[in-house]
């Protein structure tokens, strides 16, 4: 597991050196959806003897679910990002213990005893309604892709228990007898013995021993993930469900109350608000709808100049994305620093060069800025003057434009002098 996880890291590190990500804050409609997929299962579980402790032994249950969240905070440049979400998953997953008893048949038919000797197992199956809080580094997010996260939930599980007692293995052919124990080697480890038994069951659980019931149960988990896209990611989580009670597995434990893990591959997808190409320009858009008038039919008569004029023949209508431009450092307008050199970064989407961005200093314009087109960042040095400076981008394609300023505030140290010392 261990190296899973250390070969999960690599490959993330890997992506994030390779293909530096963004994530658009401004068309993200902070709504997500997620499917995931994996096992669960609950840790062995004690019971105790005068002379001896057994352990079960568990398997895991094939398990997935669903995901939709909505982001409560998240802002660019900031540290921590926190969504609210709701999870549904179903699954299942079982055990066993080297520990026997009398059980009553469940086999009516005439004839039959009304009790069977079994070891005791179990197969849980679950349905669980949570509410998370997801809590996101959010900086490290937009850096590197890498996704790293924990969440809480609380919720209703509804949930059942049923056992194996009969051996189904021949189908309809097998009048339900008990299992025949006499390949079990009694003398064995317990684990062992629970393997031996795992592998004599016919997996069919027929006996019910808990009826499905609704009950609370708290949950905690933490994520890894990858940024592949502004709209999809991909990761690992693990979650851990507490039971708040020692009846989940129904087997014969003296142990605390039971929980259960889930592990999953994750797949998430970041819906927009339609902030794709379209024919138009959306409302509250800054840039210009006109359309071209190509070859225009000279019936038209004469108009005034300072029109536009559409007609039915031909058109020429833009489309495509505008610029988004986001400065991100400084985060926040007012910002105070006490060093006359200051990194400006931005983010400026939708743009192929530099030459279509212009970057002020104090309504001066600076040339001297790199822009990278795959991350998208913008960096630029500049020099502070003593008191308030204002920032500002502009970007323009053949779609529209957009632009983002800030203010920084610059006060000098204040330098102390020491006074000389007269010494006689």
């Amino acid at each position: 597991m261990k190296k899973a996880i250390l070969s999960i890291i690599t490959l993330l590190f890997t992506f994030s050196c390779a293909n530096a990500q963004y994530i658009n804050y401004k068309d993200d409609s902070g709504w997500n959806f997620g499917i995931n997929m994996g096992g669960t299962w609950q840790p062995k579980e004690p019971s105790y003897s005068l002379n001896d402790t057994v352990f079960s032994r568990s398997y895991a249950g094939f398990s997935g679910g669903l995901t939709l969240g909505k982001a409560l905070y998240e802002k660019e440049g900031k540290f921590f990002s926190f969504d609210l979400r709701f999870r549904y998953l179903g699954g299942k997953n079982y055990g066993w213990i080297a520990l026997a008893d009398s059980f009553a048949n469940p086999n009516i038919m005439p004839g039959s005893a009304d009790s069977v000797y079994a070891y005791h197992n179990y197969k849980m199956k679950l349905n669980e309604f949570d509410l998370e809080g997801v809590l996101t580094l959010n900086s490290l997010r937009a850096t590197t892709g890498i996704i790293l996260y924990g969440f809480g939930g609380i919720g209703l599980n509804y949930y059942s228990v049923n056992r194996d007692v009969l051996d189904n293995s021949a189908g309809i052919f097998n009048d339900g007898n008990p299992y025949d124990y006499s390949s079990i080697n009694t003398s064995a480890g317990h684990q062992q013995i629970a393997t031996d038994l795992r592998n004599l069951s016919d997996l069919d659980f027929e006996s019910e021993v808990l009826a499905p019931e609704l009950t609370f149960m708290p949950s905690l988990g933490l994520g890894l993930g990858y940024q592949f896209t502004e709209k999809f990611s991909m990761g690992i989580e693990h979650k851990i469900t507490y039971a708040l009670d020692n009846d989940i597995s129904y087997l014969p434990s003296d142990g605390p109350n039971d929980i259960y893990h889930y592990t999953a591959l994750t797949l998430r997808w970041n819906l927009f608000n339609g902030g794709g190409s379209s024919s138009s320009a959306p409302s509250g858009g800054n840039y210009s709808t006109e359309s071209t008038v190509i070859n225009p039919s000279p019936n038209n008569g004469s108009y005034s100049t300072n029109q536009t004029v559409v007609t039915n023949e031909s058109q020429t209508v833009t489309t495509g994305n505008r610029p988004l431009v986001n400065i991100i450092n400084p985060a926040n307008s007012n910002m105070i620093v006490h060093n006359s050199e200051f990194h400006m970064n931005a983010k400026v989407y939708y743009v192929s060069s530099k030459n279509q961005i212009t970057v002020k200093h104090n309504g001066f314009i600076i040339s001297d800025f790199n822009y990278d087109v795959n991350s998208k960042l913008l960096r630029a040095n500049l020099s502070l003057a003593p008191g308030k400076n204002y920032i500002e981008v502009v970007a323009t394609n053949n779609v529209g434009t957009d632009r983002d300023d800030k203010e920084i505030v610059y006060e000098m140290p204040v330098i102390t002098e020491t006074p000389a010392c007269s010494c006689y």
